[in-house]
């Protein structure tokens, strides 16, 4: 039997600060994260090969996959994690079959579905401690072939694609919209036919669900606030709140975390909060990112022209009119704080007395110009966990040391 073996590349440093902590694979697009596609789309589920620092939170959120190993097979397809799979993937690289590498029109690898004694030469690249190419031992003794997929490259991809990927996820998962939570008698919605509400959600007085431009998708016990307007497409993680907000198009939101203001065409990942007054726009947020009351970003130049971000130690053109910011996770930001177009803020920063900000804010900020220490992020990092009922636990503090250690490098 073929395993399925969702692999990251070099190119997970192009998606910082969302990948500090995670894969690109575990990042959200859509309803889905990539993971969850790529496995929907082979209806399989997936063991992974990541960076080894990575290695024990992610076995504490995925306790019943293989992480870098490969145990009882002789053949597996491994798969780009930065591919946004669709329902063709497994007719373009099948599960089964010879020992073929796949790449890209650049030239980047795309999947290497290899058996046997090729097999075995990947298995000791898994076993080395260093982030290392998986096929440089094989890519040049087995078949090359040329496939046509969206291969990944920078996360501002990510959000300008959202709109869509909501749509087809939305279409793949449900075969027909229902509405199983509770609804006040006042809500409006617009395209009924097109909203799915899930069991123990509850979309309280005055609220308008419009689902004319596409889906809406809002999950299991979520809560929607009076005076609330989401407009599709857009999705609405479990044990989300959307505090009085208007939620605009293009956007996805957690699942347990507190949303109000205005957001609009952004992703919000898991146990982040944006709870009070204040826009965000074309933005991507990681875990635990608090934004306080206030805190808004640009997302147009006023010359309209387009936007230049950071990106691994350079600035560099994205190519796109619309881009707010990149907030890594662990970030907090005071009170009215003005995020300026195109602004990066790296993980586990502490930003005030900073307004509005510069393109880059690096890993452990404290303020304008002191260093976030460890301990201390430690102890925010655990009050926020316990919030959440979440344990902080040392997996999570040896992450945090080894980030702190490469933002010293």
């Amino acid at each position: 039997m073929t395993k399925l073996v969702v692999f990251e590349d070099q190119a997970y440093e192009n998606f910082y600060p969302l990948t500090r902590f995670r894969p690109v694979c575990e990042l959200l697009s859509g309803i889905n994260t990539l993971l969850r596609k790529i496995e929907d789309s082979y209806g399989e589920k997936a063991s992974l090969h990541v960076r080894s620092y990575l290695v024990p939170t992610l076995k504490k959120k995925h306790k019943t996959i293989l992480i870098n190993s490969l145990s009882g097979t002789s053949q597996a397809l491994f798969i780009n994690g930065r591919i946004l799979a669709g329902a063709e993937l497994p007719k373009l690289i099948p599960l089964s079959g010879k020992d073929t590498l796949y790449i890209d029109a650049h030239g980047e690898i795309v999947a290497a579905r290899v058996s046997k004694g090729n097999l075995d030469l990947v298995r000791q690249k898994l076993a080395e401690v260093t982030f290392c190419n998986l096929f440089d031992e094989i890519k040049d003794n087995i078949e090359k072939k040329e496939v046509s997929v969206t291969l990944l490259n920078f996360p501002w991809e990510l959000i300008k694609l959202n709109s869509d990927e909501i749509q087809k996820d939305f279409k793949r998962i449900l075969r027909k919209p229902s509405i199983k939570g509770k609804i006040h008698p006042s809500v409006v919605i617009y395209n009924k036919e097109k909203v799915f509400i899930d069991e123990g959600a509850e979309v309280e007085a005055l609220c308008v669900l419009d689902a004319r431009k596409g889906p809406i998708y809002i999950s299991k016990n979520a809560l929607i606030k009076p005076l609330s307007l989401i407009e599709g497409p857009a999705y609405i993680g479990e044990e989300t709140h959307i505090l009085s907000a208007q939620i605009r198009s293009g956007t996805s939101i957690g699942p347990h975390c507190k949303i109000g203001g205005e957001v609009s065409v952004s992703i919000i990942l898991g146990y982040s909060n944006k709870a009070h007054y204040g826009f965000l726009g074309h933005a991507y947020l990681a875990e635990w990112v608090n934004l306080g009351a206030g805190t808004t970003n640009s997302n147009l130049k006023n010359t309209y022209s387009g936007v230049k971000i950071w990106n691994k130690g350079k600035i560099i053109e994205s190519g796109e009119q619309f881009l707010g910011c990149l907030i890594g996770d662990h970030v907090k930001t005071a009170i009215g704080t003005m995020i300026n177009t195109g602004s990066v803020i790296d993980v586990v920063s502490n930003i005030f007395d900073l307004s509005p900000t510069p393109k880059y804010i690096p890993p452990f900020s404290w303020g304008k110009d002191e260093e976030y220490t460890i301990e201390k992020a430690f102890e925010v990092a655990r009050i926020c966990a316990e919030r959440r009922k979440i344990i902080f636990d040392e997996a999570e503090k040896k992450l945090f040391r080894v980030i702190a250690k490469q933002a010293q490098n």
